[in-house]
C-alpha cells in the first residue's frame, strides 16, 4: 500500500491509499506542494483474524484546571474490556496534544460496537 506525503507551506499530511501505480501517478499529479510516495515493504504487528464485532472508542482527556484537553481514539478495544478500564488508566494520558502534564479528568464521547 502506497503512502503519500504531501508538505504545503512547511505543514505535511500523509495518507496510505490503495492504488494502482497508474492511479497513484495521476493524483500525485493534481496534489500541490512537495509530494513524496513511499511503498509498504513489510508490516509489523501480529496476525490476528479480524472481530466479527469492532469496538470504537472515542475519548475525551483533559485537565480543567489548566484549560488543556485532547481527544483519543481507540479503533478496537478488547472484547473484555470497556471505558471504565481505560478510565482507570487516567495517569497514562497527557492533558493535550503539546504538554507533558497528565490528564485528570476522561470523559467517554463516542461508544460504537460495529
Amino acid at each position: 500500500m502506497p503512502l503519500i506525503r504531501q508538505t504545503v507551506k512547511s505543514k505535511y499530511k500523509t495518507n496510505d491509499i490503495v492504488a494502482s501505480d497508474a492511479d497513484l501517478a495521476i493524483v500525485v499529479g493534481m496534489m500541490e506542494g512537495i509530494i513524496e510516495t513511499y511503498d509498504e515493504k513489510a508490516s509489523g504487528g501480529t496476525d490476528i483474524t479480524t472481530p466479527s464485532t469492532m469496538n470504537l472508542v472515542k475519548i475525551s482527556v483533559s485537565r480543567p484546571a489548566d484549560k488543556l484537553s485532547a481527544m483519543v481514539s481507540i479503533p478496537h478495544l478488547k472484547p473484555t474490556k470497556n471505558e471504565k478500564d481505560i478510565f482507570a488508566q487516567i495517569a497514562l494520558f497527557d492533558a493535550d496534544y503539546n504538554s507533558t502534564l497528565k490528564a485528570t479528568k476522561i470523559a467517554c464521547r463516542y461508544n460504537k460496537v460495529i
